[in-house]
């Protein structure tokens, strides 16, 4: 909307509306020729810098003030592998300039776990709950389908919320949805998407997690843009 006034209410955006709008005696700041947006929220973030030591002040893996002047506010960390960043979220309130880290997560399960049964699961979400203080778990395609229904079961006792992803699998992608993960990680990797396959995203209640930058079926962009860092080099011999 060009040319409008928004007005802010307690740190909420209260409303927008035609310039001219604003309340009486409000405290005004002129933006002319600036464009605004609400902040961002990274729903798939990777953080890979471990610090093994004391636990500084410092930013952990990808600048997060660079994240700011991105219009990053909020991340959610998918894909942790290492503990030692699970106190992120609480060091950054208390002593860093960063985003808020709301939904970090602990390492992730993979199919290598070989989960025999629904009790097996529960014992490793059991732990993660309690260790990591976490309700969050990625389940890297922990097994076959009937591993994944333990996952999810056990997750739904422990009101855990599991997400997971399809690696390059469509038909793989729609038994999360089926099976009621709470969420589904990456772009799926077919196109076009036809009515039925989006009423099934759609009234599953399922989150999808596009991660447009790890673009299954299309170009990747994991090294240029977004929360990794990574810089790819060619050599021409």
């Amino acid at each position: 909307m060009k040319d409008a006034d928004i007005v802010i209410e307690d740190n909420r955006i209260k409303s927008v509306g035609a310039k001219g709008s604003v309340p009486a005696g409000a405290k005004v700041f002129d933006v002319k020729g600036k464009t605004i947006t609400p902040g961002f929220i990274d729903t798939h973030a990777h953080w890979f810098e471990i610090r093994r030591g004391i636990l500084d002040t410092q930013n952990s893996g990808v600048s997060c003030e660079s994240c700011l002047r991105r219009d990053r506010r909020t991340r959610r960390a998918d894909g942790t592998n290492d503990s030692v960043r699970i106190p992120g979220p609480d060091r950054q309130r208390r002593t860093s300039i960063g985003l808020r880290a709301v939904f970090d997560r602990p390492p992730g399960v993979f199919s290598d776990n070989n989960f025999q049964s629904m009790e097996e699961v529960k014992g490793v979400l059991t732990k993660y709950r309690k260790y990591y203080g976490t309700h969050n778990i990625k389940s890297y395609i922990v097994g076959n389908r009937k591993q994944r229904q333990f996952m999810v079961q056990a997750s739904k006792e422990l009101e855990m919320m599991p997400t997971t992803e399809g690696g390059l699998d469509l038909k793989l992608d729609l038994t999360h949805v089926i099976d009621g993960f709470h969420g589904n990680e990456h772009t799926l990797p077919i196109t076009p998407l036809y009515k039925d396959v989006l009423e099934l995203f759609a009234k599953s209640g399922i989150a999808e997690t596009p991660t447009l930058i790890v673009n299954y079926g299309g170009p990747f962009g994991e090294g240029l843009i977004g929360t990794n860092s990574a810089k790819f080099t060619t050599t021409r011999n």
